[in-house]
């Protein structure tokens, strides 16, 4: 304290009396801040904003299938079918899949069924149809649920695509009984299905 009183002692006057000026309003400055009601507010208000606006970045959670989910589902699929007594002839050709589908932060398993007939054979897509409705009758129950699950035909395109054939929509139509679906009606109802408990992936 004495070293600081000499030191002070020693600069010219002007000098010293604008440090002390600039010490005085400093501390009534930090006063000043310290005491405020706004300024109180305005960091609440801060802080509040940072925080909300962190919250906001990080992504909702939203389900997830994985590939074992789909593999139990596609197989069975393709065990509802092949049970029944068919000769090889009968039963759809090519690759067994199935994909996921997202919107609106809800995702749907979609089967795809692959078919090798011509799409212009009426007869055969009313089998067709009649296969997929058994999938369906026997897999799902009439509820709504955020895993939605669907069956799609396919048959190859010019270039090896696979074009959609038949669908089943996944949108939950409530005048709609999902155990009573019978074939006409595939591709005009559009509802939201539940596993079965039973055939739930583990």
């Amino acid at each position: 304290m004495h070293t600081l009183s000499t030191l002070l002692g020693r600069l010219p006057i002007p000098v010293r009396v604008s440090l002390i000026l600039v010490l005085l309003l400093l501390g009534l400055y930090i006063l000043i801040m310290l005491i405020s009601p706004q300024y109180q507010t305005q960091t609440s208000t801060s802080v509040n904003t940072n925080l909300q606006q962190e919250t906001a970045a990080i992504p909702a959670a939203t389900p997830q299938i994985t590939r074992d989910s789909k593999s139990h589902y596609v197989f069975l699929a393709q065990q509802t079918l092949t049970s029944r007594q068919r000769t090889d002839n009968d039963l759809p050709k090519g690759e067994w899949k199935a994909i996921t589908v997202a919107s609106d932060n809800d995702t749907a398993l979609v089967i795809v069924l692959p078919l090798d007939r011509q799409p212009t054979n009426k007869k055969f897509i009313r089998v067709a149809k009649q296969e997929i409705v058994e999938v369906i009758n026997t897999l799902f129950v009439d509820a709504p649920t955020l895993t939605r699950i669907g069956v799609v035909g396919t048959f190859p395109g010019e270039e090896g695509e696979e074009i959609p054939a038949i669908s089943i929509f996944v949108n939950r139509s409530a005048s709609s009984e999902w155990g009573n679906l019978a074939v006409d009606e595939i591709e005009a109802i559009a509802q939201s299905v539940e596993i079965k408990p039973q055939f739930r992936n583990p």
